[in-house]
């Protein structure tokens, strides 16, 4: 995403195209799915598609999917990619200048677990 020059996490999803078969009639059915099941993806994901595509889709396919999907996206960046040590899962990721992070949950720490120190001041006496 060479043209992404933001200094702010930018929120997009990424998909993947692994094979020949129309996967990008799937692509809705896949957004569907991350909308439905997935803890952290949200509409705020929903403005920016980043496909990965491992099997060279021609950028004509790519067109008519943007054009047909039921899904409006701003901005749609189609990335091939060769390097089966590159491959990112599909989700919800930050982009931030030339970074890509995945996006994870963060839950509300009700009972302090991660506040409250678990070794006691005295380990030695912890009773005093």
């Amino acid at each position: 995403m060479e043209n992404v020059e933001t200094d702010e996490p930018l929120p997009v999803v990424l998909s993947t195209i692994t094979s020949d078969r129309n996967e990008l009639e799937c692509l809705d059915d896949q957004l569907r799915e991350f909308a439905n099941i997935d803890d952290v993806y949200n509409e705020i994901f929903a403005e920016i598609l980043l496909v990965q595509d491992l099997c060279n889709t021609p950028q004509i396919n790519m067109n008519e999917w943007i054009i047909n999907s039921k899904h409006k996206f701003s901005s749609v960046y189609h990335v091939q990619s060769s390097d089966d040590a590159k491959i990112l899962s599909s989700g919800p990721y930050f982009v931030q200048k030339h970074n890509i992070y995945q996006a994870w949950r963060i839950y509300p720490d009700n009972l302090c677990a991660f506040v409250i120190p678990l070794i006691p001041d005295n380990s030695i006496y912890p009773e005093r």
